[in-house]
């Protein structure tokens, strides 16, 4: 019995200690907050917000799934990855070996960009966005974009849109907010807010595919009527043009190694 035991306790330890060295041979993690992200190997998942910032503030590594981009992360491959705060806890259900930081990467509320002279528009969008929200329909477009439930916003038939035409710059290819499809069409949770909007407005919008950098630009010297895109009240933006209430806000957490 005693030599049963004995042999027992050897396994035991011999398994401990093969543990340990395995944990040992792990890489350390190096990010421990939002400032030791910048330059760093960042994965993300395609077709989230998080490729178009992980290629801002570091090296991208742009992953077809969670389980892909986590697995290179323990490894070592990756120094961190982010994803957008609402889908982190399903993300990580199940996985071990990788935690998130307390401080997100950034944490941004999107607004539609509207021309200072054009105050009449932005308090028809905020009166519009206020509904939408009353309603739900906001909700619902929102978290079926970023976490997959919700639903998508369709146009009732009856729309009256006897007041005309307005322009809508939207950035060609900020998945999932707004980006073109293999067929020209504009997809996406800026899309879909901004058609909702528009029915309550009884306007019909047209999309302009426009770069990043000129959404602010084409605004304020009247080439779009107003512009959605990542746009959030940055002090600077501010000066140029005014901005809408939110109608989302976009939080991209931190995943590390533990």
């Amino acid at each position: 019995m005693k030599r049963k035991i004995l042999a027992v306790t050897a396994i035991v330890i011999l398994n401990i200690a093969l543990l340990s060295a395995c944990n040992s041979g792990q890489p350390d993690n190096l990010v421990n907050s939002s400032a030791d992200a910048a330059g760093r190997v960042i994965g993300a998942v395609s077709g989230t917000a998080g490729e178009t910032y992980a290629a801002a503030y570091g090296d991208a590594r742009v992953y077809q799934s969670y389980d892909a981009m986590l697995g290179d992360l323990r490894s070592g491959v990756i120094d961190c990855a982010i994803a957008d705060s609402e889908v982190v806890s399903t993300v990580l259900k199940g996985q071990r070996g990788v935690r998130t930081l307390s401080e997100p990467l950034l944490s941004h509320s999107f607004a539609f960009a509207v021309a200072k002279e054009d105050r009449d528009l932005k308090l028809a969008i905020n009166a519009a966005l206020a509904k939408l929200r009353e309603s739900e329909t906001l909700q619902q477009v929102v978290s079926r974009y970023i976490t997959g439930s919700g639903y998508s916003y369709v146009s009732p038939e009856d729309v009256d849109r006897s007041a005309g035409t307005i322009t809508l710059a939207i950035d060609e290819s900020f998945s999932p907010y707004s980006y073109f499809g293999a067929d020209g069409a504009p997809y996406g949770l800026d899309v879909e807010v901004a058609r909702a909007v528009c029915d309550l407005l009884g306007v019909d919008v047209t999309f302009v595919p426009t770069a990043s950098d000129k959404l602010i630009t084409n605004v304020r010297f009247g080439k779009v009527d107003f512009a959605s895109g990542g746009l959030y009240a940055t002090e600077a933006d501010a000066e140029l043009v005014d901005f809408t209430e939110p109608y989302t806000v976009c939080t991209q957490s931190i995943i590390v190694r533990k």
